[in-house]
């Protein structure tokens, strides 16, 4: 990101003259420039209709008498003009934001040997009909939308030793690449880089890629068949594969750095099967929708179940967890409306988040390994299901309001304590309410078991 923002830096370091009262225009076969620096012109317009465009490397200033390097195509220079074919000089380092955008009959661009370009700005060609592209070595952005809308776009290119470090959202949003392959120093592929994509089969990536980050519905509606991710992978943002229907085999590269899956990454894919590399930390929902399996085993290393992770998932009937888990938190509706049978708590776990369990109509049996952390269980974790007894573990200090509502089969609930005595706990909800169990009984299943009705409230002494 450093890096990022010093490229940043340095472009609008150059755009910084452009703005400048001395910019006044001259003409050159038709096309406007206006002078920027010592040495330096910006190719403005053309006031010719013409089908094919050569941009000058030089222009000369008839005012003055001197020559200029062309180094930028400003913005809206060619927007929407009838260009079919356009040859950019080596010397052009940026092409600025819709500098081509909305060119319907632009179907060829190409770059001189030894292009200088560093950078395609926003919209450059957005909604053009350009069929294949190759992406001079120099660039090193390619900012939001540049090709988004290019229907006609098949193919695209990186020459060899590409310095490209991020690709923006939604670059190439709505094209017909069928294939495209990563250069290595690219770090970013930003949201909706490559959403719509439907033609898109094939996605690889350069040897010793440095990719950190996929971020949200990069890949989303492509029709990729697989997918191996480099292992400098640290994020998979949500839905990044979402939608993706032929999707049917996700690997990661050994020593994979993923810490974080984000919400429904392969939501809607046809997956049947995927092995969390061991650094992952926070698992969201990586199964939804079509990636439903039956059984889950959770890796010993993983330490929070994001938010809605496993919900909807109606075929999943079992979820185990490694020995030594070091799962810490099951967050809000993680297993909501899922068909799990029976589950165990690792130990180390401290938070069951709000609805975690919500609506499972088979979740009969909930137990809780030998001293376990647990302390607080939010707003409705056992909502509706078909529990009959439940032990709630000694370090519990709050309890949600509705957290056993309508589980119309329960009887008992427990209370592991020091003595077997009492239990003081807290009440959570629109209202907190201390109580002290067994004789604020009533107000407890009151706020905790709304419609049951003859549960018994027992304490027992917490086995050693």
């Amino acid at each position: 990101m450093l890096e990022k923002a010093r490229i940043a830096g340095s472009i609008i370091a150059l755009l910084g003259a452009v703005s400048g009262e001395a910019m006044k225009e001259s003409e050159i076969n038709g096309l406007k420039f206006s002078i920027i620096s010592e040495n330096e012109a910006v190719i403005v317009r053309t006031v010719r209709k013409e089908e094919n465009v050569f941009i000058p490397s030089n222009v000369f200033d008839l005012r003055n008498g001197k020559s200029y390097c062309v180094v930028l195509v400003a913005s809206n220079g060619f927007k929407s003009l009838p260009i079919k074919k356009i040859v950019i000089p080596r010397t052009v380092q940026i092409l600025e934001s819709s500098c081509f955008e909305g060119c319907k009959s632009l179907t060829s661009i190409s770059f001189e040997t030894n292009s200088q370009l560093r950078c395609i700005k926003s919209s450059a060609f957005v909604d053009s009909s350009l069929k294949f592209i190759a992406i001079p070595p120099h660039v090193e952005i390619l900012e939001s939308r540049c090709f988004s809308g290019c229907r006609s776009l098949v193919g695209i290119s990186f020459e060899l030793g590409s310095r490209l470090q991020c690709i923006e959202s939604r670059v190439f949003y709505g094209s017909s690449l069928q294939s495209v392959t990563i250069p290595r120093r690219v770090e970013v592929l930003g949201s909706e880089c490559f959403n719509g994509c439907q033609s898109l089969e094939s996605v690889s990536f350069e040897a010793d890629s440095r990719l950190k980050c996929i971020e949200l519905l990069a890949f989303g509606g492509t029709n990729l068949k697989r997918s191996i991710i480099p292992k400098s992978v640290e994020t998979l943002g949500g839905r990044c594969f979402g939608w993706c229907q032929s999707l049917k085999s996700i690997s990661f590269e050994p020593d994979s750095q993923l810490r974080d899956i984000k919400s429904r990454a392969f939501s809607a894919t046809s997956l049947k099967y995927i092995e969390i590399p061991p650094r992952v930390k926070v698992l969201g929902s990586a199964c939804s929708e079509k990636f439903c399996p039956k059984e889950i085993t959770v890796p010993h290393y993983v330490e929070v179940l994001g938010l809605g992770c496993f919900s909807e998932c109606w075929s999943l009937e079992s979820v185990s967890f490694e020995i030594d888990s070091q799962l810490k938190r099951i967050e809000i509706e993680a297993f909501c409306k899922t068909s799990l049978k029976s589950i165990t708590i690792p130990r180390r776990v401290e938070i069951l988040g709000s609805a975690c369990f919500c609506e499972c109509p088979s979740l009969a049996s909930v137990s809780f390994e030998p001293d376990s952390q647990l302390r607080c269980i939010e707003l409705a974790v056992f909502w509706g299901s078909p529990l009959q007894s439940i032990t709630i573990p000694r370090h519990v200090e709050i309890i949600g309001s509705g957290c056993f509502g309508v589980c119309l089969s329960l009887e008992s609930i427990f209370f592991e304590t020091d003595s077997g005595q009492e239990k003081r706990m807290t009440i959570s909800g629109s209202e907190q309410r201390e109580i002290q169990l067994p004789q604020d009984t009533r107000p407890f299943l009151m706020k905790c078991c709304p419609r049951t009705e003859d549960v018994s409230v027992t304490m027992v002494e917490n086995p050693r």
